[in-house]
């Protein structure tokens, strides 16, 4: 197109779209969902985008110049995401709004919640985040285990490797037990 000629292109741009595709490839992994761990609902499926989501964003603070404005990019496309498959759904155009900022309420609460609680490093706290938010029980517990090993996974990415996508989430626990 002729007017792309006249447009800076955002370096940022390209990265925030490949971390909201590993997102969304994380969060919708089957073996999440075959372990257990995640429901295969409309609910479960935003619960586990969201908890994906605030484990990116929390990496993203630890960039030095681009952090915040990425993060800011990220939120931004998950949400157009989120937006499209409610309207997919068929939600309509008077109550999208309504459930787009409910679902934003939720995913920034979760992401404080889980900073705090990764912040606090005790296992316990981050259990009862996901208790409070997400499940209890045996898929409280392995969310919990899968959640701090995928924090401690991307915190020992490197920052170009971030950025350009080429990472991956852990496996979900097989062995899920009652805390």
């Amino acid at each position: 197109m002729v007017i792309d000629w006249f447009r800076r292109s955002d370096p940022l741009k390209g990265a925030a779209e490949r971390l909201r595709q590993r997102v969304f490839a994380g969060a919708l992994a089957p073996p999440l969902y075959a372990a257990g761990l995640a429901e295969d609902t409309t609910d479960g499926r935003f619960v586990m985008v969201a908890l994906h989501g605030c484990l990116v964003l929390r990496r993203l603070k630890a960039l030095e110049r681009s952090g915040a404005s990425l993060a800011k990019q990220l939120g931004e496309l998950i949400f157009d995401r989120l937006d499209y498959g409610l309207r997919e759904e068929g939600v309509g155009d008077s109550s999208i709004a309504r459930k787009v900022r409910k679902l934003g309420e939720r995913f920034y609460g979760l992401a404080n919640a889980m900073d705090e609680a990764f912040d606090s490093a005790s296992s316990d706290s981050i259990y009862d985040v996901i208790f409070r938010n997400i499940a209890g029980g045996a898929r409280g517990m392995g969310l919990s285990t899968y959640a701090v090993e995928a924090n401690g996974r991307l915190a020992m990415v490197s920052d170009d490797i971030l950025l350009s996508g080429d990472w991956s989430w852990p496996s979900p626990p097989s062995d899920l037990e009652t805390p």
